[in-house]
């Protein structure tokens, strides 16, 4: 089997980057050429499933979410792009390269905030995806400028100077109608009183909005993931019985 319509030195890009990513090979391209020699492949007649067969590959999620990130992120950011396996990216010292994964995520926030996304992860040396994912999610379900969604991202991650903050997934509406109707203030004192109560640390501040439980304090709490889980269970579920 051959791939229709590219040179068999495009086809050793592909190779080498999509197909032989778990081999312990460095990527010697960057996210740009190899997308590139993919959109020609699929231009001259090959389909995802062709190429996918062709480098061996169990299915074609890898090869989608190049022509995802191609089609959908800012052009002017797909040079930034590179895979952690490669050395540019590895030895960013400027920390100016976002890895694929990074990338995938960023693709996903609307077009209008991409830049300002990129701008504040290289600002802040932001080197997972999960941050650019929370401030895609931020966007979607909140009402937060973009600048606010940072400070709260900052925040959340532990790396802020300022305050920690993490939250607590909730559904107001059908969790607590008692609380959801109530104003702002009052449901924030009341949710205070209640995290106050199993969250033995010094409160800076205590938000319940319709989906999230936000809690604010000084530092991250000195708390194995089992504790914290057990506290936050606790919580929600006193706000669910509140009357």
């Amino acid at each position: 089997m051959t791939l229709k319509g590219i040179s068999e030195k495009e086809v050793f890009i592909l190779d080498r980057n999509i197909g032989n990513q778990d081999s312990g090979f460095s990527a010697q391209n960057t996210f740009l050429d190899v997308a590139k020699v993919l959109n020609k492949a699929i231009e001259k007649g090959n389909t995802l499933e062709d190429i996918a067969l062709y480098l061996n590959l169990q299915a074609t999620t890898m090869l989608y979410r190049h022509v995802y990130i191609y089609e959908n992120l800012d052009a002017e950011l797909h040079g930034y792009v590179r895979y952690g396996s490669s050395d540019e990216y590895k030895n960013d010292q400027k920390g100016i390269y976002v890895g694929f994964q990074m990338a995938n995520e960023l693709s996903r926030v609307l077009g209008q905030h991409q830049k300002k996304v990129y701008e504040f992860i290289v600002k802040n040396k932001l080197r997972g995806w999960n941050e650019i994912k929370s401030v895609r999610e931020l966007l979607d379900r909140t009402n937060l400028n973009i600048d606010e969604i940072f400070k709260k991202v900052l925040l959340e991650s532990g790396k802020s100077n300022d305050r920690y903050s993490y939250t607590i997934p909730i559904n107001l509406e059908s969790d607590s109608p008692v609380l959801f109707k109530m104003e702002q203030d009052s449901k924030n004192e009341i949710a205070k009183k209640i995290v106050k109560k199993h969250l033995k640390i010094k409160l800076l501040e205590v938000t319940l909005a319709y989906t999230i439980l936000e809690i604010i304090i000084e530092n991250r709490p000195h708390l194995s993931t089992v504790e914290l889980k057990n506290i936050n269970n606790k919580i929600i579920q006193e706000l669910k019985d509140f009357k």
